[in-house]
């Protein structure tokens, strides 16, 4: 069997292994572990983190596995197990009526596809400076991402209910376009977001540089026909100076050679290979760290929810706090997939650009079970760490339990503050024992009468207990009031802060 043939087996196993992880993570016919596999092995989340934290989380250290794998045989994950590097190769199937000219040209290396290179220093000099930026790029966390915030709320509008909680808001339409462009490019440029802007391609590029098994080419059989040249799909110029960290292994150079003057060994001669690849000269690396750290001067002058909590910004329960949340979060998706309700989605500026695409609960979509504890359990990198019932909820020896926020009546829509209408929707659906919402019975004056009387009603107008709130938001997602609600729930009063408190007497008198 050809080498060629055995990849596309290994790749169209792989790509419906994710298809189907994804698509079912969070139920019981896919146990916690198996579900976040791809993103386990994606070693430049577990560099990210290493950087931004000082500590390798336990499930990225598998991250080494393809270390490991790409020093033996190169960058075999872009072709072979990577999703996202698959589902390209699929849309750069060259279309039959493309000359060998214009194909030859396709598959040319070009200047552009070192920044790929500058993204990565830039990525790791932010993580450097203990921001996680890593997964706005990253295929694994780009392509679940989507999947989560689009493609599998877009299959529920269809009719198609795969996942009952999914909800499709502007910010999931926002997410899928982005993919569904690096989808299209490859019908003109053939593996398009690889060539040019992957980190991890560029990660394993650098590493593919010492690797033992490598594409080599036999100069005497050679006739320079050009046909591995039109059939490369890494851009790595197999027919001249062969640039090893472009090479994907996809054996297309292999299988299309007439004269059998391209094999794979255990290192073979590097005579023909460039040894100048990857292109990365010293002035793009310090222009590309340059980027990084202006890149982090400006988060850090803008307003983000890391020295300004946001209101809206409601973290799942478990999270850490928000500056270390913001250091391992890779904005994968896995915990709004885990959602029972769908209330978790994907932030917009809510926490700043910093925070962009992080997890935040929309309480109108969806609100935060109490009893739950699925994305502290499926968050591949600890940025929401798992928690036990006894946690949540504040069971002994847990005298507490988690709060993510704290619920406020807007006395000016709140049917019974606003109108005189007896509504108490939110004291009934509170979760919480004892409720830490109470209504108490008041006269309302709604007029006078055409004989000049007092007309009054007597109404049951609901207060929140802060004390007892933890902001899980049933009460704002029931509230019966279109539009804004009459009962909101704030970040303010989450456990995890001690600046983002209902009251800051003790961090006025510092």
């Amino acid at each position: 069997m050809q080498p060629q043939t055995i990849r596309r087996i290994f790749a169209g196993f792989f790509l419906t292994t994710f298809v189907v992880l994804s698509a079912l993570m969070g139920t019981q016919i896919v146990r916690v572990y198996p579900a976040t596999i791809f993103l386990e092995l994606d070693p430049l989340h577990g560099l990210a983190t290493v950087l931004a934290t000082g500590v390798l989380f336990s499930g990225l250290v598998l991250g080494l596995i393809v270390v490991g794998l790409t020093l033996v045989v190169g960058r075999a994950w872009c072709s072979w197990i990577c999703p996202l590097g698959i589902l390209q190769d699929c849309a750069s199937i060259k279309p039959k009526d493309t000359s060998d000219r214009a194909a030859r040209l396709r598959n040319r290396y070009r200047s552009i596809y070192h920044l790929k290179y500058g993204v990565l220093i830039a990525f790791l000099v932010l993580a450097a400076f203990g921001v996680t930026q890593t997964g706005l790029l990253d295929p694994m966390a780009l392509l679940l991402r989507s999947v989560v915030s689009s493609f599998l709320p877009l299959i529920n509008h269809a009719g198609v209910h795969l996942d009952p909680a999914s909800r499709l808001t502007w910010g999931g339409v926002f997410i899928g376009l982005i993919l569904v462009v690096i989808l299209v490019l490859p019908r003109f440029l053939p593996r398009t977001f690889c060539r040019v802007l992957c980190p991890l391609g560029a990660l394993l590029g650098l590493v593919a540089k010492f690797s033992i098994f490598r594409i080599w080419r036999d100069e005497k059989k050679c006739t320079h026909c050009g046909a591995c040249q039109r059939a490369c799909q890494g851009a790595c110029d197999p027919h001249t100076n062969l640039r090893v960290s472009e090479c994907t292994l996809c054996f297309n150079c292999m299988a299309v050679c007439p004269e059998g003057a391209i094999g794979f060994a255990a290192l073979p001669s590097r005579a023909r290979e460039n040894v100048a690849s990857p292109d990365l000269s010293r002035r793009r690396a310090l222009a590309a760290g340059g980027a990084g750290v202006a890149s982090y001067a400006l988060l850090a002058t803008s307003v983000s929810s890391r020295n300004r909590p946001h209101p809206k910004a409601i973290r799942p329960p478990g999270a850490l706090a928000e500056k270390d949340f913001l250091a391992k979060c890779i904005k994968c998706g896995a915990c709004m997939k885990v959602c029972p309700t769908g209330g978790l989605q994907p932030a917009a500026l809510e926490a700043g650009f910093e925070g962009l695409w992080t997890p935040i609960m929309v309480n109108e979509i969806g609100y935060c079970e109490p009893n739950c504890t699925r994305c502290g359990r499926h968050c591949p990198t600890g940025a929401i760490r798992p928690l036990t019932h006894a946690q949540r909820v504040g069971l002994p020896p847990e005298n507490s339990p988690i709060r993510i926020g704290t619920a406020f009546v807007d006395r000016g829509r709140c049917l019974p503050w606003a109108n005189g209408i007896t509504c108490i929707v939110c004291e009934e659906v509170c979760p919480v024992s004892p409720k830490a919402i109470v209504v108490e019975e008041a006269e309302v004056f709604l007029g006078h009468t055409r004989s000049g009387e007092v007309h009054t009603t007597k109404v049951l107008r609901p207060y929140v207990n802060p004390t007892r709130c933890i902001g899980c938001g049933v009460c704002e997602n029931h509230c019966p009031v279109q539009g804004k609600r009459g009962i909101r729930v704030s970040s303010v009063g989450e456990s995890r802060s001690r600046e983002n408190q209902i009251l800051l007497i003790g961090r006025h008198r510092d």
